[in-house]
């Protein structure tokens, strides 16, 4: 119980030798491979579960032993065998506790043997009652529906998550389900249908803070408009009516935020509005997001921070605490507050949802980390962020003068200049981080004892026309007086 399995396996084993005609050992035959599972030895496991339930047949643990039978064999990744004994154990064993566990996971190994069909029909066999798997099988599903890519999987498709739809109408996955039949129903060209189901479900469902899924549905939505930018601003102008009607200000907010990232407008200045116009506790979190990183950028750090506490606060389990941990983290950098600030790097990238956010914290991660003196850390997470197409560009010279800074902090200025000279060369227009990285370059430079290569480095930073006049060339100036006196 306390998840120390070896100690669990050895005492078990030598309890069997110890105690060969205890009755007990029905109860050790089926907890000692149980251990095994858990500690990762499905080999070891597999016939010892396949003995115990040949042995004692009408024990309460044969069902649970036969179920982790078909367990080894797709940590074995014998797919179809485990597929195979998952179906025969839901048959057999209809009102157990693990049945709607059992469909998905069967579904999941005859999905991985390629078994599309017989995929489909085991998550579609899991009942209401057993929610939250019932949910999670469909999830499941959506990819054996794409896989097939006929016009049959996705009227499958669509009826599947229109039933769970009635099935819990209440349910928080509500929001995700709508979505999933109205993708559903695009693929197959009924748009009107998809856009009174996404309609009515965005006026439902939209003024509930608590729920996300919003976002994606409306700008699905949009895209059922190509060329009917009029027909879009009708359908929208009534769901703005109504909700206004109903004073409903989360779905109000939902509406403006969606309009404002369609928009060609100023995004920061749009969202600062928008957190002028309503309540924070009207704010759902995706909402409480969009504004704090507009404050954020604006400059108004504080501002910014108090959405992002808000959010925590009222959505701790919400998909975008990923950034407000990332804009906190960023916030007691700047600070000086080092392991805070990697604390809270470290639960964004635990739970970043959009890989462009992913590598953000792991920038703030690596500068959390090069500042505790953890360089070999920091340098791991610099390089990872400087080789994702993704991490935001201006990231990257930010990246490059970390990873300089480490080799610094460890004495060795001669790998420490290859990348002050790689911001200069290819991230110009980053003045910033172009006029430290001249400098430092040639603070390496003095220190290996070459002044002609710090001289040059520092008269070649005065000709630079991006850095025209930026405090940072007088000291420039400074520098090439005192080497050459």
């Amino acid at each position: 119980m306390l998840e120390q399995f070896d100690a669990a396996i050895v005492k078990f084993e030598q309890w069997i030798k110890d105690h060969p005609y205890d009755m007990m050992q029905s109860e050790v035959g089926y907890w000692l491979p149980v251990a095994r599972f858990f500690n990762g030895d499905y080999k070891g496991a597999l016939p010892e579960f396949q003995a115990y339930a040949e042995e004692y047949p009408d024990s309460i643990y044969a069902p649970e032993a036969e179920y982790r039978v078909a367990h080894c064999y797709y940590a074995l990744e014998d797919f179809d065998k485990a597929g195979d004994l998952l179906i025969e154990w839901v048959n057999k064993h209809p009102d157990h506790s693990f049945y709607g566990e059992a469909l998905v996971t069967a579904g999941d190994a005859l999905a991985a043997a390629g078994r599309l069909d017989e995929a489909q029909q085991a998550y579609l066999r899991v009942p209401p009652e057993a929610e939250p798997f019932q949910f999670l099988a469909l999830r499941q599903a959506v990819k054996v529906f794409r896989a097939l890519d006929t016009k049959d999987a996705y009227l499958t498709m669509r009826s599947a998550f229109e039933r769970y739809l009635k099935q819990h109408p209440d349910s928080p996955n509500a929001v995700e389900a709508a979505y999933q039949a109205g993708w559903a129903l695009r693929q197959i060209g009924q748009t009107d249908d998809a856009k009174r189901l996404y309609l009515s479900v965005i006026e439902r469902y939209g003024n509930n803070r608590a729920w996300e899924g919003l976002s994606p549905m409306l700008d699905d939505l949009r895209k059922l408009y190509p060329g009917e930018q009029e027909a879009l601003d009708a359908d929208l102008a009534s769901l703005v009516s109504k909700a206004r009607a109903g004073n409903q200000y989360t779905l109000l907010a939902r509406l403006s935020i969606a309009q404002l990232r369609w928009s060609k407008k100023d995004p920061v200045e749009g969202a600062v509005r928008i957190a002028a116009t309503f309540p924070m506790d009207t704010l759902d979190a995706e909402s409480l997001s969009f504004i704090g990183s507009a404050f954020v950028k604006r400059g108004e750090v504080l501002r910014g921070l108090e959405m992002f506490d808000r959010l925590l606060a009222d959505f701790p389990k919400s998909r975008y605490t990923d950034a407000a941990y990332a804009k906190k983290s960023e916030a007691e950098l700047a600070n000086g507050n080092y392991q805070q600030a990697l604390d809270l790097a470290e639960k964004a990238v635990q739970r970043a949802y959009e890989p462009s956010l992913l590598m953000e914290a792991m920038f703030y991660r690596a500068e959390a980390r090069k500042n505790l003196g953890q360089y070999e850390q920091a340098t791991e997470d610099y390089n990872m962020a400087l080789s994702s197409r993704v991490t935001p560009r201006e990231l990257k010279p930010r990246a490059l003068l970390g990873l300089a800074e480490c080799q610094v902090a460890r004495g060795d200025y001669k790998k420490a200049i290859p990348f002050y000279q790689r911001i200069y060369v290819l991230y110009g227009h980053y003045a910033d981080a172009v006029s430290q990285a001249y400098l430092k370059s040639g603070e390496a430079f003095e220190k290996l004892n070459d002044r002609q290569s710090a001289l040059n480095t520092y008269e070649e930073m005065l000709t630079v026309e991006t850095l025209a006049g930026r405090p940072e060339l007088d000291e420039a100036r400074r520098r090439i007086a005192r080497l050459q006196s």
